[in-house]
């Protein structure tokens, strides 16, 4: 209200005509600002829809990218011998002392290659490549291109011709179906009866491997009372090897009816888990980890998994325990590290 509604002492004097118009402007003013506040959350909204479409949209599109490059990786194995691919002439490339053709298309396609592994009941079925350290193809695909999914390697320590104990190979995990993800399947009884026995070849050598371990486990010391269970060491002997199987088997969430011997070679499968997250902002550097160990010569590849149990017992790093506010029957338990010997 303006002065011109002031009388000589100061005081306010106007109409109920004045004062309604008053008021009913005040609430104009206020339903106006309410409707600009609101619009402006039902833009931002839109915009949060807006961008998780994309974001979804570009993760599916992603994902099927993804698979078809697995299926179309898996026909480099592929051959018809009718038309005479496995003596297709290579020009150029110089290939190594007793490659199995069947590899040699994928080998011409990438010299880092040294294997081929394939998991039953999933979409595991991928060249395995190795290079002079671990992180070369976290981020790179078979064919060295740009790749946030990276590739399935071998441990660069690991020497596909020589005498090594264990085969070391990592592949990312996404949740989303792709590389290495499906291996989470292992943590539970049912799949790991459908799919006892994987397949793992070198480029020299077709090899079964029959699963008798899965277990969880961590890369960070501080999640497991400054200790790091190294699982990812290439060669091992002795009483320390026995140790090493004895510890697989008392970390394994199955009780599996597979034997395992010290002169077993062992296959270690390594990737990323949630297992041990406590939320979605809360990460924690889980591991799940299959071992299998090589089908023995003249032994039958089936492995009976009616006698195989879940492990109610199995030895966790201390962030499990902790998470799931349970006492940590292992927390004294003797500390297993591996002795080099070489």
């Amino acid at each position: 209200m303006t002065h011109d509604y002031l009388d000589a002492q100061g005081n306010i004097h106007v109409t109920p005509e004045q004062a309604e118009a008053y008021y009913e402007n005040r609430k104009q003013m206020k339903k106006k600002a309410k409707n600009i506040i609101l619009n402006a959350v039902l833009v931002i909204l839109a915009l949060v829809i807006v961008a998780t479409g994309i974001y979804t949209a570009v993760t599916f599109a992603d994902i099927q990218k993804s698979k078809k490059e697995a299926l179309e990786l898996a026909e480099l194995t592929t051959f018809d011998v009718n038309e005479g691919a496995f003596n297709k002439n290579y020009d150029g490339v110089s290939f190594p002392a007793g490659i199995l053709d069947e590899y040699k298309a994928a080998y011409a396609a990438n010299d880092h290659l040294v294997g081929w592994i394939k998991v039953p009941e999933t979409t595991i079925d991928f060249p395995v490549v190795q290079c002079e350290n671990n992180s070369a193809y976290l981020q790179y695909d078979f064919y060295r291109n740009y790749s946030e999914r990276g590739s399935i390697y071998l441990d660069c320590r690991n020497d596909i011709a020589g005498d090594d104990t264990s085969f070391i190979i990592y592949g990312h995990n996404f949740y989303d179906g792709t590389m290495f993800s499906p291996l989470e399947n292992y943590e539970q009884l049912d799949f790991y009866k459908k799919a006892p026995v994987i397949e793992f070849d070198t480029i020299l050598k077709k090899q079964k491997w029959k699963v008798f371990s899965v277990f969880i486990t961590t890369a960070s010391e501080n999640e497991d009372n400054g200790y790091l269970f190294n699982y990812i060491y290439p060669y091992l002997q002795g009483e320390n090897y026995k140790a090493f199987l004895s510890e697989l088997t008392k970390r394994s969430l199955i009780n599996t009816t597979v034997d395992v011997m010290p002169s077993d070679k062992l296959l270690i499968l390594s990737t990323c888990t949630k297992m041990l997250d406590f939320s979605s902002s809360r990460r924690a550097d889980g591991r799940c980890v299959i071992v299998a160990r090589a089908v023995r010569d003249g032994e039958s590849d089936k492995v009976d998994v009616t006698q195989a149990t879940a492990n109610s017992n199995a030895k966790f790093p201390q962030i499990w325990y902790t998470k799931n506010k349970l006492e940590n029957p292992y927390a004294n338990d003797d500390r297993w590290e591996p002795i080099a010997t070489r």
